[in-house]
């Protein structure tokens, strides 16, 4: 057979061998991913379906089923027990953040953590205000028959477990209705701030002076004797001048002005850096400490950016703002 007859092989069967070896993982991993989908979905399930005698049961709101508020069940379970390191609230008042709405509607991505058929956990709730029932024997900041508030999950319920450092004494001068709406935003705003160094007489911009974060950051921000701007929409100016703001813009042009600030806390992340850096009075761009996450009771929002230590951030954590917290409210 002459040269030009015989067949012509393969450049390179080693190329076909990878590409064919990954053309068949690829496969493979497809498929173990639509079974463990498929697996985790109809294992997916909770406690609601448990018939179990209540040793001593209480009234809480819950949900077995994701879906609109409808699906809230107001219910006996069991009443929680502290360890020794918690503190045991007769729950006078509870307030709902937006992570509670989010959690019971359950949006896909979101079922990846909380359950992809049935909800895993059925409370919700993490603002609380109440009186201390009983305490571990490690809890030495608080005692039976305190007032206090704080952070505690889930808060929906005639009683709650929570750990010592989430909780601080209630003011006399507030409510326990007004104290129960105070621990996710209060705490958020307050770090922020503290992390800002605000000093007395320095101008503070709040952008989204009206969200849950932004109504406690501009009364924070006063009571640090700052000079503060919120920044919010026309319907809503009345409002954050009636909480204490010494200027509200509410232009579409309030990053282009010339007015320069000393902090800038933006709870709307609704404009780019640059625009963040015109109306800084002296930047430095560094990343700012303690980034988080907005997926745990514990981890309440993403810093941004840190000029020259003047926060322009939104978010901290609810674990390290407790102390914080316990030294504004001597001030109160």
């Amino acid at each position: 057979m002459s040269k030009r007859c015989r067949p012509r092989l393969p450049d390179s069967l080693g190329g076909m061998k990878s590409k064919r070896f990954l053309k068949w993982s690829f496969l493979l991993i497809l498929v173990v991913l639509i079974g463990w989908v498929f697996i985790a979905y109809w294992t997916s399930t909770n406690d609601c379906d448990r018939k179990t005698a209540l040793v001593n049961p209480m009234k809480a709101i819950r949900f077995c089923e994701y879906g609109s508020p409808d699906v809230l069940k107001f219910e006996d379970v069991e009443k929680p027990a502290p360890n020794d390191d918690q503190v045991l609230i007769k729950v006078h008042s509870a307030s709902l953040n937006f992570i509670d709405a989010c959690v019971m509607r359950g949006p896909w991505p979101l079922r990846l953590i909380t359950g992809l058929r049935k909800p895993e956990k059925t409370r919700l709730g993490t603002d609380v205000a109440g009186q201390v029932e009983a305490v571990g024997k490690n809890v030495t900041l608080f005692k039976a028959g305190d007032e206090v508030f704080g952070a505690a999950r889930p808060s929906l319920a005639e009683y709650v477990c929570a750990r010592e450092r989430a909780l601080v004494i209630k003011p006399a001068n507030v409510t326990l209705e007004q104290a129960g709406s105070v621990a996710w935003a209060g705490f958020t705003a307050l770090q922020g701030l503290r992390q800002g160094k605000i000093q007395p007489g320095q101008k503070v911009l709040i952008n989204g002076a009206t969200r849950g974060v932004g109504t406690f950051a501009v009364q924070i921000a006063k009571s640090l004797d700052a000079e503060v701007t919120g920044v919010c929409s026309t319907g809503k100016v009345d409002l954050v001048r009636s909480i204490g703001a010494d200027h509200v813009n509410y232009t579409k042009e309030d990053f282009k002005g010339d007015q320069r600030y000393d902090v800038i806390l933006d709870n709307v992340n609704n404009h780019s850096f640059s625009d963040r850096r015109r109306v800084k009075s002296e930047w430095r761009l560094r990343p700012c400490r303690n980034r988080r996450s907005m997926t745990s009771p514990g981890n309440v929002g993403t810093c941004g950016w840190d000029f020259s230590k003047r926060i322009c951030c939104r978010g901290s954590s609810v674990r390290s703002s407790s102390g914080m917290l316990r030294n504004w409210t001597k001030r109160i």
